[in-house]
C-alpha cells in the first residue's frame, strides 16, 4: 500500500472477529503518512468485518460478532 499513488480511505469494525482490522488501519496510516501520502480512516466500534453499504441487505455469517445491523448500516454510511 505504501507504493500506492492514490488517496486511501480504510473502514475497520472494532468489533471485528476475523483479525484486528482497526489495529491493521491505524499502522496502514502512520506508515503511509510517514512517506506523505494521503490517507484517512474510518472506525466504528459496534461493526465487525462486513461493512453495509447503503442499499444493501444484511449479510448472513457463520462468524463469531457481537455487530448489530444498526452498527453494520452506521459504519457503511460513513
Amino acid at each position: 500500500m505504501e507504493k500506492a499513488s492514490a488517496d486511501l480511505v480504510l473502514v475497520a469494525g472494532g468489533d471485528d472477529a476475523v483479525w484486528p482490522s482497526e489495529t491493521f488501519a491505524r499502522d496502514l496510516v502512520s506508515r503511509r503518512e510517514s512517506l506523505w501520502q494521503i490517507s484517512v480512516a474510518l472506525f466504528e466500534q459496534g461493526a465487525g468485518e462486513r461493512i453495509l453499504l447503503p442499499g444493501e441487505t444484511t449479510p448472513r455469517s457463520q462468524l463469531r460478532t457481537k455487530r448489530t445491523r444498526d452498527s453494520v448500516r452506521m459504519h457503511g454510511r460513513r
